[in-house]
């Protein structure tokens, strides 16, 4: 089961993030801080791995609100990804050759 943890700080660190968690009580399994693909700076929110039920409605209720290097953490039980239709937009956001150029190739 996961959780998504919102509003987090941009310069918060995975290990840091982890021991924010640590300190809170609770054993996590596996922590995903998500980056931006092109700097690799913070998008400001994380995915967290839990075991049980119980200890995931716990960290949902001891944390959401709760403050992180002055932000208010959102948490949240994380939902499957929607798989996107490929746009030409989309390709132009994540810098994939246009059609153009792969055609003057």
């Amino acid at each position: 089961m996961r959780l998504y943890i919102g509003n987090l700080p941009f310069a918060i660190r995975t290990n840091e993030f982890r021991e924010w968690l640590t300190l809170a009580g609770f054993t996590i399994s596996e922590v995903s801080l998500v980056r931006e693909h092109r700097t690799g700076k913070s998008r400001g929110f994380a995915f967290v791995e839990i075991k049980t039920h119980e200890i995931l409605d716990q960290v949902r209720h001891r944390l959401d609100g709760k403050d992180l290097l002055g932000r208010r953490v959102v948490v949240g039980i994380a939902h499957p990804r929607r798989l996107r239709k490929r746009t030409q937009r989309n390709d132009q956001e994540w810098g994939a050759p246009q059609r153009k150029e792969l055609l003057a190739s």
